[in-house]
């Protein structure tokens, strides 16, 4: 009888010590990496694909961030700009279960890795160049499926841009005689814009 009560009692301790068993991934402490895809509308639709790194804090609750590529005609419409992004991520995952509904928060900013693409003819006398950093502000709302998220968010977008007018260059390459040579000057304009952006993070 000693002996049966021991067994039960170690067996009572040893399902005591031991860690709980949680359904949800993101109710569990670890590192994971991720890569997102995702896409959002300014205007004009945009493509990323990101890659990076996230620490679950257990219940429920994740920080992540990571960099990557995004490829957009904004703000030059009819040119594919290319940006360089990065990200910082921070979200929480309301239940113990392997599908949990969930909210978060993605910071993101992005710069044109090729200015002189935005070079654009907005007027007979003048050129443009365009340099663009963005940053966006979207708060999610979205679902976990196992390791995977897929949102949808709604937020800010600011941008700046730098329009370089050139009339000398503009005279030389038109042969117009008659254009403004006032020397180049730099314009730098800034403006917020709604964004609607959704995506998915996948999560190895």
């Amino acid at each position: 009888m000693k002996r049966v009560l021991a067994i039960l009692a170690g067996v009572c301790l040893t399902g005591i010590s031991l860690p709980a068993q949680h359904k949800s991934y993101f109710y569990s402490k670890g590192l994971d990496f991720e890569w997102s895809i995702a896409c959002h509308t300014i205007g004009e639709a945009a493509a990323e694909t990101t890659i990076g790194a996230g620490y679950r804090f257990g219940k429920g609750w994740m920080m992540s961030a990571g960099a990557g590529y995004t490829g957009c005609t904004f703000p030059n419409k009819g040119k594919w700009n290319h940006f360089l992004t990065a990200y910082v991520e921070g979200k929480y995952s309301f239940l113990d279960r392997k599908v949990s509904p969930y909210l978060g928060i993605r910071i993101k900013g992005q710069y044109m890795l090729s200015p002189d693409i935005g070079k654009l003819v907005v007027i007979p006398d003048y050129d443009r160049y365009t340099s663009s950093r963005q940053l966006f502000v979207l708060p999610q709302v979205g679902v976990d499926i196992k390791k995977t998220s897929i949102w949808i968010g709604l937020g800010s977008h600011f941008a700046w841009e730098i329009e370089h007018y050139d009339a000398e260059y503009t005279q030389n390459s038109h042969n117009n005689p008659a254009a403004d040579m006032t020397p180049p000057k730099d314009i730098e304009w800034q403006y917020l814009m709604p964004c609607f952006a959704l995506g998915a993070t996948f999560r190895f």
